[in-house]
């Protein structure tokens, strides 16, 4: 069964959905910050603050999460 495109979440959603303190809601909004998993994983505890409703301490818990 094909998935399509345009309705199927992207891969950064999907590992955003992954991370502490990401839920359905904050990893949609992840899209518009990080256009891929590279940047994701680059990102700094200011950039994921960047991403909507994630503070300063969600924030340096992606980011320690990531580089586990």
């Amino acid at each position: 069964q094909a998935t399509d495109p345009f309705t199927e979440p992207s891969l950064v959603h999907k590992f955003a959905n992954l991370l502490p303190g990401v839920g359905g809601k904050k990893a949609g909004k992840v899209d518009g910050v990080f256009r891929n998993l590279r940047q994701m994983a680059e990102g700094g505890v200011e950039d994921w603050m960047r991403v909507p409703g994630i503070g300063k301490r969600t924030a340096k818990r992606i980011v320690e999460a990531v580089n586990e």
